[in-house]
């Protein structure tokens, strides 16, 4: 089975999957994968116990950015009657309500799919987003944004979809030129305003700005990409803090 469900890192809303298989204790039997505002965690449990709780002991197995995220440690998770599922975790005396869902190989509504396009804040600026199916965790939003001195490209994977939203994980530089001039993102978050409009909203940055025109409009689809302020002559995001994990 697979479980979902939001709480809160500070002021800024999380989501948490855990992916349940069948196994015996000391072996792995979950997955789990964790997104907060600037960190996306991968990670593995193994069973410790099960008998009225279900004990685990989570440790990282990948983030983004590298090097992260953290071991979660153990873990319980108990069954409710309305078949979902209380996370608590003991180190940290958290806890949140995971509820059952199904994952899908391809999971981002038709509406998202394709080119978004927006103008830059500056003339000769120009901010592009491709939006492909992939599955939860596997790359599916494709950035460009492009200046009279620069070009930047960035990739994002997926963590969560619905009808009402997509959820992108921190995005990757993979292309820079020069070299010092785009830096990685955050959690951005996109939303239909129409058949041919998208909001990005970046947690902890707030809403993209829209272009001096409107909102962005659809060209193969279309909307803006990564922010402006990625790029160093436009500030830099602060440090990044580590997550645990899982």
């Amino acid at each position: 089975m697979a479980g979902r469900g939001q709480g809160l890192r500070g002021n800024t809303l999380s989501l948490r999957r855990i992916t349940i298989t069948q196994g015996v204790e000391g072996e792995d039997v979950a997955t789990t994968f964790n997104s907060f505002d600037d960190v996306l965690c991968t990670g593995a449990a193994e069973l410790v116990s099960f008998a009225n709780l279900m004990v685990l002991e989570s440790r990282a197995v990948s983030s983004i950015p590298e090097g992260s995220c953290t071991d979660g440690g153990e873990q319980t998770l108990r069954l409710r009657d309305d078949g979902s599922l209380i996370w608590t975790s003991d180190e940290r005396g958290e806890t949140a309500i995971l509820k059952r869902t199904e994952l899908s190989d391809s999971p981002v509504p038709a509406e998202f799919l394709g080119t978004w396009q927006q103008e830059g804040a500056e003339p000769g600026e120009s901010k592009s987003l491709v939006l492909e199916q992939a599955a939860h965790g596997e790359v599916v939003a494709t950035w460009t944004g492009d200046g009279p001195a620069y070009h930047c490209e960035w990739e994002s994977v997926l963590v969560d979809a619905s009808s009402t939203g997509v959820r992108l994980g921190p995005s990757v530089v993979t292309a820079a030129e020069p070299k010092d001039q785009c830096e990685s993102g955050r959690t951005e978050t996109l939303r239909l305003k129409s058949t041919d409009q998208l909001t990005v909203t970046t947690l902890g940055g707030g809403e993209e700005p829209r272009s001096p025109t409107g909102a962005p409009t659809r060209r193969t689809p279309t909307r803006a990409g990564p922010r402006p302020a990625w790029r160093t002559g436009r500030g830099r995001a602060g440090p990044r803090r580590r997550a645990w994990c899982c």
